[in-house]
């Protein structure tokens, strides 16, 4: 028997730039389509230090409370359609910081 795992890893960029729709939201609607179309259930590696970092910013930025929407609604899309949702963390999201619309990200990888 063969087993193929098909995983998404799930972030925006690694030194924080980008947004979540183009990045996140869009690819992944994408690919659970597809999967939905195959009946293929998927693994998504969801990264969480991220995710926490829009939660606490998106009450006082609008693009960040826009991008955690994002992140939101599609993280309850692979919910609702039976995906498999996997713990991921980048450490560099740890204590980040929102300065001038922009991450300020640590160094730790």
């Amino acid at each position: 028997m063969i087993y193929i795992a098909l995983v998404d890893d799930w972030e925006i960029r690694g030194n924080g730039t980008g947004d979540v729709k183009t990045l996140q939201y869009d690819p992944a609607i994408s690919l659970m389509n597809l999967y939905d179309e195959y009946g293929i259930k998927n693994t998504f590696y969801v990264e969480t230090m991220q995710g926490l970092s829009f939660r606490e910013y998106s009450k006082k930025d609008k693009r960040v409370n826009k991008d955690f929407t994002f992140w939101k609604q599609s993280i309850e899309q692979m919910i609702d359609r039976g995906h498999d949702i996997q713990l991921h963390i980048h450490p560099q999201f740890y204590k980040a910081q929102r300065i001038n619309h922009h991450w300020k990200i640590n160094k730790r990888w």
